[in-house]
């Protein structure tokens, strides 16, 4: 048992030192592969490659300790059993293009439920073949069944509906439902103490042996699946407390930050791998039960210590190297390219999740501000901040009235801001007496239930897009409200609009579709740019000093910038950790300002950030 012991321990530590390694190696080559293939990799993309390299490391590390002490049975079946979980992992990532890994419908279920009913049925027949005892028949039995159940769990997501439902029921944090998990945790170390102890008085023969490190290890495997999927929610969340200490004290994070410190992703993913090895190991260690007992030899000779502390030196050199890579503390730019980048503000000015940005040389460049209630130990609140003169400040609302602000747009006289989640839109401007305060415009019939992007014309209509409903609408100065659907396939979620002077077009994106559309009011849309331009996900929309329609691309990492015949002018791609690219402006110097996160949501944690880029026009 202390032999067997060692061998957890051991391969805990490898999958610790290979998850690190990956996480180290896979932001050094981006750049290089990401020229190579002339586009920016996916999320998905790069967390596959993350744990796929991760899982190849580990099996490499079994196979040097097989070529080095050739008589370890233990570890040849062990490779076998990686090895075939390696080659499924390595055809799901390939040919599951529709489902993330992470999420619990990818098909990697499928192999893994299959395993488990294929454990099962074996099992059923090893107590019937097999000259047993009537308890150790039950022990079988009973092995089998759970074995079945986790088949079926697998497959049809039987304990995710359970959670679910308890939620809804008691009205619990998102993050507890997770937790469920770690009952089937506990049951399957119950279940494994029973069988031990009812089969432990079988003769002890080369076969059981294997059979229960086999098991052992699997169901080790199975708990830490579990203990991930159960832990990810609660380590999110003081994750995210962690990372706004460090942005309040000026941290600039690192690339490998963008893999291995977002648990809700990478433990997720290395959950549904382990599950299916877990899988594969029982379907093996069951028919190892119907085998000759030729098969079976025994060691020869000890694990060796060199081995052990060789592998432990690697592992933890390792982790070193990466570590240092992860905590280094100056990066360059976000971006991959010489341009000049500065840093105007983020968590320690009060950003926390800004969606959109203007500019009028008036008030500068003016940013909209989302509420930070779900994120603690915060000095962040809702609001709008404006940069003018080399200062970030945020303007007063003295009547508390601005909530999740989702759009911005600015003229020489007035701010406007759209909150999509209240129904509401809002002006800030200043009387005669230069007092300036918000106000609210009045919701007359027809007015939009969702507002988001929006823009003024100099008449005061406000043009705003509401992607709930898929409409534009125009709010005249009177308050009348006119609606218009346009009727095409591809406008499903208008995210952005702006109005072109020079095309004397308004221009909307749609994050859903990859399509920029030209729009006059009443007039069938057209089409400026779409997927063809190598567009993935637009968002924000806004006009260079010479007419150039610059958009913010967070599918492709880019910040596009076309003419105005919509041909492709230049590119600049941002870092991964840089993702999700929001809200972008120009100013009249062709400065160009964007804000700029990790990734979507709740799902971010690390900050927005409000970057100058110079020198682009």
């Amino acid at each position: 048992m202390i032999q067997f012991l060692k061998k957890i321990i051991l391969f805990l530590l490898m999958l610790i030192g290979a998850s690190f390694l990956a996480a180290w190696t896979i932001p050094s080559l981006i750049p290089v592969i990401e020229n190579a293939a002339g586009r920016a990799l996916s999320y998905e993309v790069l967390m596959r490659a993350y744990i796929g390299l991760g899982f190849f490391l580990i099996v490499v590390t079994v196979a040097a300790i097989i070529l080095w002490r050739k008589h370890l049975l233990w570890w040849r079946y062990a490779l076998l059993t990686l090895g075939g979980a390696l080659v499924i992992t390595f055809f799901v990532f390939i040919f599951d293009q529709k489902w993330s890994l992470t999420e619990e419908y990818s098909w990697i279920r499928y192999p893994s439920g299959g395993a488990l009913f294929a454990a099962a049925l074996i099992l059923f027949w090893a107590a019937k073949k097999q000259l047993l005892e009537f308890r150790q028949k039950m022990a079988f039995w009973l092995l089998g069944a759970g074995l079945f159940f986790a088949g079926a769990d697998e497959l049809f997501l039987i304990h995710e509906f359970i959670g679910s439902r308890l939620q809804k029921l008691f009205k619990l944090p998102d993050f507890t439902t997770d937790l469920i998990t770690a009952g089937y945790g506990l049951i399957g170390l119950a279940v494994l103490i029973f069988i031990f102890q009812t089969l432990r008085r079988l003769p002890s023969t080369p076969r059981l042996r294997i059979f229960f490190q086999l098991y052992f290890f699997g169901i080790f495997l199975f708990i830490l699946a579990t203990g991930f999927d159960s832990i990810d929610g609660l380590l999110f969340n003081w994750l995210r407390q962690f990372t706004d200490m460090l942005a309040l004290r000026g941290y600039e994070f690192s690339d490998a930050w963008y893999i291995i410190w977002q648990p809700k992703e990478f433990l997720n993913g290395w959950e549904e791998i382990l599950e299916c090895t877990a899988a594969i190991i029982f379907a093996f260690g069951a028919y190892l039960m119907l085998v000759k007992e030729s098969w079976f030899i025994e060691e020869k000779a000890p694990l060796n210590k060199k081995i052990i502390l060789t592998i432990g030196i690697l592992m933890a050199g390792g982790i070193i190297i990466s570590s240092a890579f992860t905590w280094r503390l100056k990066t360059d730019t976000p971006l991959f390219g010489t341009e000049r980048v500065t840093k105007i503000a983020s968590l320690a000015q009060g950003l926390f999740h800004a969606d959109d940005l203007d500019f009028n040389p008036n008030w500068g460049v003016v940013a909209a501000n989302e509420s930070e209630s779900k994120r603690r130990n915060s000095n962040t609140s809702p609001g709008v901040f404006t940069y003018r003169n080399g200062i970030f400040a945020r303007l007063p609302d003295s009547n508390y009235i601005l909530r999740d602000i989702d759009s911005v747009f600015v003229n020489e006289k007035s701010i406007y801001v759209s909150n999509g989640a209240q129904g509401k839109i809002f002006i800030y401007s200043c009387d005669k007496k230069l007092v300036c305060n918000w106000s609210t415009v009045p919701i007359k019939e027809n007015f939009p239930k969702h507002p988001e992007a929006l823009t003024v014309d100099e008449k005061g209509t406000i043009t705003v897009m509401d992607e709930s409903v898929g409409s534009i609408f125009q709010i005249k100065k009177d308050g009348d409200v006119t609606v218009e659907k346009p009727d095409y396939p591809l406008f499903k979620a208008p995210e952005g609009v702006i109005w072109h002077p020079a095309l004397k077009k308004f221009l909307i994106t749609d994050d859903t579709t990859g399509m920029i559309f030209q729009y006059t009011p009443s007039e069938p849309l057209e089409i400026f740019a779409d997927k063809n331009d190598g567009l993935r996900y637009p968002e924000d929309i806004a006009i260079g000093p010479n007419g150039e329609v610059v958009v913010s691309d967070n599918g492709r990492r880019e910040i596009v910038i076309f003419n105005l015949q919509g041909r492709v002018l230049q590119r600049l791609r941002f870092r991964p950790l840089f993702r999700d690219l929001q809200g972008i402006t120009v100013d009249n110097w062709g400065n160009l300002f964007i804000i700029t996160a990790d990734a979507f949501g709740s799902a971010s944690f690390i900050p927005s950030v409000l970057w100058k880029i110079e020198g682009i026009f």
